[in-house]
């Protein structure tokens, strides 16, 4: 492979995206828009997103060596970081739970359940010039959250951490792109 400055990735340069579903709902074919029961949660912070991959090992030493023998694979591990610059009844339902009611005089009340649901779908793009990366997490977990603060003159963000289930028995996550410099080939 030869050194290409064509294939670096500088994401957000020509856009990205963050949907959200319910666990089970149809992911797109290819890189199309969602539909039914995919919301749009906006922007992020300037950060964007990280992705977190994570693995521990165990040596295997066995007699008379005294060095390692083999290393095993105990635990995988993939985390999503990322906060949601836009507060709306979509994004704050989300972060916090609950639902949204109006009383009679037009105020909006988000209540917030003891025990809420923490699992969802997700869809995150990050595009550079007509490339396009696609994240697709079948099965996330809400894992951490951030401090929410409200200071002067900043941008109030709402983060958190989603940690990647399996999606089925065969597959962990999804990662879709067409960008010309993955060949794939027989």
């Amino acid at each position: 492979m030869a050194q290409d400055t064509a294939e670096l990735f500088i994401a957000g340069i020509a856009g990205g995206q963050v949907w959200m579903a319910d666990v089970g709902a149809t992911a797109p074919v290819d890189l199309a828009a969602p539909g039914t029961g995919w919301t749009d949660m906006g922007y992020l912070s300037e950060d964007g997103f990280g992705v977190s991959p994570g693995m521990n090992t165990e040596d295997i030493h066995v007699w008379p060596l005294m060095t390692t023998a083999r290393t095993v694979v105990t635990e995988q591990s993939l985390e999503f970081k990322l906060a949601f610059a836009q507060w709306n009844a979509d994004t704050l339902a989300w972060f916090y739970g609950g639902a949204w009611t109006t009383s009679a005089g037009g105020t909006k009340r988000l209540s917030v359940p003891l025990n809420r649901a923490t699992d969802k779908a997700m869809l995150i793009d990050a595009q550079d010039g007509d490339r396009t990366y696609r994240y697709i997490l079948e099965h996330a977990s809400l894992s951490d959250f951030e401090e929410v603060t409200h200071k002067l003159g900043e941008v109030s963000l709402l983060g958190f951490t989603l940690k990647v289930l399996p999606a089925s028995d065969t597959e962990w996550f999804a990662l879709e792109s067409d960008d010309p410099a993955i060949l794939v080939g027989p």
